[in-house]
């Protein structure tokens, strides 16, 4: 379901913040958006853009195939 999913990302975007060493305010900064709005995606409780999806890449230096993330 759509809820799980979510949840997914949350987690596996909160692991590649861990595993490049940043902090929930340094990802926010390098994306361009609040602290916040990572804070509730990495939660699952928000959705992130596509456009916010890859400025994360970007930032992690990872391609954009999700969908592995998102099977339920």
């Amino acid at each position: 379901n759509l809820e799980k999913q979510m949840t997914n990302l949350g987690k596996y975007i909160k692991g590649m913040r861990i595993k490049y060493n940043m902090s929930i305010k340094q990802l926010a900064k390098k994306c361009d958006c609040s602290h916040q709005h990572i804070s509730n995606i990495e939660a699952g409780r928000s959705d992130p853009s596509l456009f916010l999806l890859r400025r994360m890449a970007e930032v992690f230096e990872s391609n954009l195939n999700i969908s592995f993330i998102l099977k339920t």
